[in-house]
């Protein structure tokens, strides 16, 4: 499991208890976007990165790639409150 180290404040009111399904959009060494159903984007950020509007900066060592985690562009995800489901993938 992966732990957030810090949600961007304007995330406060898209990731609430209800979850909202998505896709992952695109994937990068130190980032990974989510394409919510609203057409808006997550974008889970490696700790290497500065804080960004609509992220999630998870606590993960500053050299681990967030493409080594087996992402893929198309995988269904779902967000909330308490956690990010990746195809089964991961939980954040």
């Amino acid at each position: 499991m992966l732990l957030a180290k810090s949600v961007a404040s304007d995330l406060i009111d898209t990731i609430t208890s209800k979850a909202v399904d998505g896709i992952v959009h695109s994937v990068f060494d130190h980032a990974c976007n989510i394409q919510l159903d609203r057409n808006s984007l997550v974008t889970l950020i490696s700790s290497k990165l500065p804080n960004y509007p609509a992220a999630i900066k998870l606590d993960i060592a500053e050299e681990q790639k967030l493409c080594s985690f087996g992402f893929k562009v198309g995988m269904k995800a779902s967000v909330n409150k308490d956690e990010i489901k990746i195809q089964g993938r991961i939980q954040a």
